[in-house]
């Protein structure tokens, strides 16, 4: 069982359990007291005093997280009450509404910019509404009042099963004969006073399985939530211009697994090629299975932050770049050219059993423990500060580690190096080399580095004249 929470709550008020909370309600108040006017930005709303009603709804963005093929076991709406106006508290009752309205355009005369209603203030049942009520209740004092019951599972189920739009519900005085009124908080009222929906259910497949050929596996203008299984080739697997929050297993080649304008929250495992597995123009935060037993041209690239975890047993161009934060944590045992990109900060930890132009290039603070067991052109690159816990490697590279700014990562090299530690900033890094290597260390800055060499360094100078503060250490030759 799952269970979420939907609402513009800073902090979930729901005292069950529950497990994910999500942002996504909507909201307005319409009255006949004033026909054409849209109350989206009240800070409470009524379903009484005769002539005035509301309505409200989860997103289709929210509810996108709950996966298709799931069972909705129960359903909860919760209002705060902010009380009856010194009148008679009275029976509200929730109405599956029938028309698309916009919350940012709805009246009681229209549910969207020159759209009317079938019969003013959402009042006809053959088009505005379905006139049986999914559940009511008399909240007889201020809180939080809840409506619940099998009618409102039901109506969830059709929605999540796309058998019904996702039109919300019309909050209604159960009886329109008296003048009392009931006043409940809004999405745009005090926060942890907002409406809450408490949705739980048994998750789905939400499969989306191809045995065969596709140009297109799956495709989306909005959130895509599903489980995708392709069994064959396809162009791409999966396209959203919103979010992609789905899981995927590809078990053949692919030019294209996972793209989306949005952001990518998705868990990957491919056992073909593909070109690319995962890109992303928001945010890439794939977890879960990220393992990749084929070659790829790119692993995942993001112009957000990338987040995710990513296991390489096969080739790769570019494993993982980011035009932001990069904090994955990556293990690669095939050849790749790009190991880590950023733009901004790495923070991941690396590992690599196989060849890689560049191990790890930041424009910013490279704070990652790397572990390479074969050569490199490049094993750590920072315009900013490199901090990194340990640079093991045990093949040849050019560079072991190049920063603009302080260098104090520990370095151990087993093959030889053309250069093992430039800085401009201070160098106080300890490196031990067993292979050959033309510069050990140099700073332009303070230089307080223990170095431990034991191959001749054939004729190369051993020590550095800084532009700082000369602290020459002795070679352990």
């Amino acid at each position: 069982m799952t269970t979420i929470v939907i609402t513009q709550n800073t902090t979930v008020q729901y005292a069950g359990a529950w497990d994910t909370k999500y942002s996504g309600f909507q909201d307005v108040q319409i009255s006949d007291g004033t026909p054409t006017a849209n109350k989206l930005e009240a800070s409470s709303y009524d379903a009484t005093n005769d002539r005035r009603r509301s309505l409200i709804k989860a997103t289709d963005a929210a509810l996108a997280n709950i996966p298709t093929g799931s069972t909705i076991t129960a359903v909860i709406v919760r209002l705060y009450c902010e009380g009856n106006g010194g009148q008679t508290f009275s029976n509200v009752s929730l109405y599956s509404a029938l028309r698309l309205w916009i919350d940012s355009q709805a009246s009681w005369a229209n549910y969207a910019t020159a759209s009317a209603w079938g019969t003013a203030g959402c009042s006809n049942t053959a088009t505005d509404y379905v006139n049986t009520s999914l559940a009511n209740l008399t909240p007889a004092s201020n809180g939080y009042k809840t409506w619940s019951g099998s009618s409102l599972v039901s109506w969830m189920q059709n929605i999540i099963d796309a058998t019904t739009a996702n039109n919300g519900l019309l909050l209604r005085q159960t009886v329109e004969t008296n003048r009392w009124i009931n006043v409940f908080t809004s999405s745009e009222g005090a926060d942890g006073d907002r409406p809450e929906i408490v949705v739980t259910f048994t998750p789905g497949s939400g499969a989306a399985a191809l045995a065969g050929d596709s140009a297109d596996e799956v495709t989306a203008t909005g959130d895509l939530s599903t489980v995708i299984t392709l069994s064959g080739e396809a162009f791409n697997a999966v396209i959203s211009t919103g979010s992609l929050l789905t899981s995927i297993l590809i078990n053949a080649n692919a030019p294209a697994i996972t793209s989306a304008t949005g952001s990518i929250t998705t868990g990957i495992s491919i056992t073909g090629a593909s070109l690319n597995v995962a890109t992303a123009a928001g945010d890439l935060t794939a977890g879960g299975n990220g393992g990749i037993s084929g070659d790829a041209t790119i692993v995942s690239s993001a112009d957000g932050v990338l987040t995710t975890s990513i296991d390489l047993t096969s080739a790769s161009i570019v494993l993982t770049s980011a035009n932001g934060e990069l904090t994955a944590q990556i293990n690669l045992s095939g050849d790749a050219l790009v190991e880590a990109l950023a733009t901004a900060n790495i923070d991941t930890s690396i590992t690599l059993s196989g060849d890689a132009q560049n191990i790890v290039l930041a424009t910013a603070n490279v704070t990652t423990s790397i572990d390479l067991s074969t050569d490199a052109l490049n094993v750590a690159t920072a315009t900013a500060g490199f901090d990194g816990q340990a640079a093991q490697l045990t093949g040849d590279a050019s560079n072991v580690v190049l920063a603009s700014a302080s260098l104090t990562t520990s370095i151990d090299i087993t093959g030889a190096v053309l250069i093992e530690a430039l800085a401009t900033g201070v160098l106080t890094v300890q490196i031990l080399l067993t292979g050959n290597a033309q510069s050990i260390a140099s700073a332009t800055g303070s230089f307080t580095d223990v170095i431990s060499v034991q191959y001749p360094l054939a004729g190369i100078n051993q020590s550095y004249p800084l532009a700082g503060r000369v602290q020459r250490r002795p070679l352990g030759i």
